[in-house]
């Protein structure tokens, strides 16, 4: 006991504190896992012992036992106003060159778009805007406090930033005297216009999301993009000096068929010097299609090995990165996995994985491994959840 049992008071102290604060999560206060046998809506369910943090709810969402649950609930906070919020201008420079040797400024947080999929759109929601004249005043402090040579525009998609025109100009005009570089992230097919006069604006990739090959899934996507604006706006950028576009599409979307897959392959066809990024699709917590499934493995490589015999067949020119499916697989789990997934994860690090998002260190036969050393099934996680079942992150607002 004695000094451990002291600083062990202390901390449980400051986390029952810290509790207090609203939109503060602290795991070990949190009860979102029930006893066994917890009373949930008039319903007794070997919660703790069935292996699965999820529990079927047999009435409506007025019961006693659901109103238990809710008390539970964390609600994040919302920062309103970007403009009179902190932000960081005397950031820590580091001896050695490091991935995103920039500096990132946030220009707008959330997004315009309600794609159904979209897991981002759903967490930073509402959207907010940064004004021009703020951006600028966090330029010119951040370049004055670090000497960075490189100023990056950040949010989820800043071509849709309502004066993205006067922004990138105004840098431009203080910035590029001192020989520091503005960048964009990639800019979206609906926000691309044949703008020839920002030099930051023609230097930012273009990258058009289709993300399904015909209109018919991509509008239960609400993605509202057409075959022809594709097409048409990509010519347009090839024309205007852009050397390559990127077209992002997932397969195994709800609802998906092979003539969607060849869809995709009829669409890349009809576009010049296009790169194709093919990722299996992943029904994200918190998203409209958060409830669906996951396809199996032998499913997805099936309509990977199609997708790839017609684009060899349509558009052989079209380079093509396909994600690995085993890693989306992991991937699906950990995003969308209980308490349980973090004794998994404990074993996955006790065999030596490391860098699991780098292809070359990724050990699919590991992480196997480690689900049956632990006895958590990792199926369970990828099936299609129903209306009535509780999901593991619903106690989040």
């Amino acid at each position: 006991q004695g000094a451990e049992g002291r600083e062990h008071r202390a901390k449980s102290a400051v986390l029952k504190e810290l509790a207090k604060i609203e939109g503060v999560y602290v795991p070990s206060l949190n009860s979102s896992r029930l006893p066994a046998r917890r009373t949930i809506g008039g319903s007794l369910e070997q919660y703790s012992s069935s292996g699965h943090e999820s529990i079927l709810r047999k009435q409506s969402r007025e019961d006693k036992g659901i109103a238990l649950l809710e008390q539970y609930c964390v609600e994040k906070r919302i920062i309103k106003d970007l403009d009179n919020s902190f932000f960081p201008t005397d950031i820590v420079v580091p001896y050695i060159q490091i991935v995103h040797d920039r500096i990132g400024i946030e220009i707008m947080r959330g997004c315009p778009h309600k794609c159904k999929f979209c897991q981002a759109c759903k967490i930073f929601h509402p959207l907010r805007i940064r004004s021009v004249d703020r951006i600028m005043e966090i330029a010119e402090e951040s370049v004055k406090n670090t000497g960075y040579e490189e100023i990056s525009l950040l949010s989820l998609s800043s071509g849709d930033y309502p004066h993205i025109e006067e922004l990138a100009g105004r840098l431009e005009e203080k910035f590029k005297p001192l020989g520091v570089k503005i960048s964009l992230p990639s800019l979206r097919v609906s926000t691309f216009e044949e703008r020839s006069g920002i030099d930051t604006l023609r230097r930012a990739g273009l990258t058009f999301a289709p993300e399904a090959g015909s209109e018919r899934l991509r509008s239960t996507l609400d993605k509202k993009i057409t075959d022809a604006e594709i097409i048409e706006k990509s010519r347009g950028a090839l024309n205007s000096g852009w050397r390559k576009v990127k077209l992002y599409f997932m397969i195994g979307l709800p609802g998906e068929t092979f003539e969607d897959l060849d869809a995709i392959a009829s669409l890349t066809g009809k576009i010049k010097n296009v790169n194709l990024s093919i990722n299996p699709f992943i029904p994200k917590p918190h998203s409209d299609f958060e409830r669906e499934g996951m396809e199996d493995l032998e499913t997805l490589k099936g309509k990977q090995r199609h997708l790839c015999s017609m684009l060899y067949a349509l558009c052989s020119r079209a380079k093509a990165d396909f994600h690995n499916p085993e890693t989306s697989k992991i991937e699906a789990i950990l995003a969308r996995g209980d308490r349980r997934i973090g004794k998994v994860i404990l074993k996955a690090w006790e065999k030596g994985l490391r860098l699991q998002a780098w292809t070359e260190n990724f050990n699919y036969n590991l992480w196997d491994h480690a689900f049956q050393e632990t006895g958590v099934d990792p199926e369970i996680y990828l099936k299609r959840k129903e209306k009535n079942e509780i999901l593991p992150w619903g106690f989040i607002k």
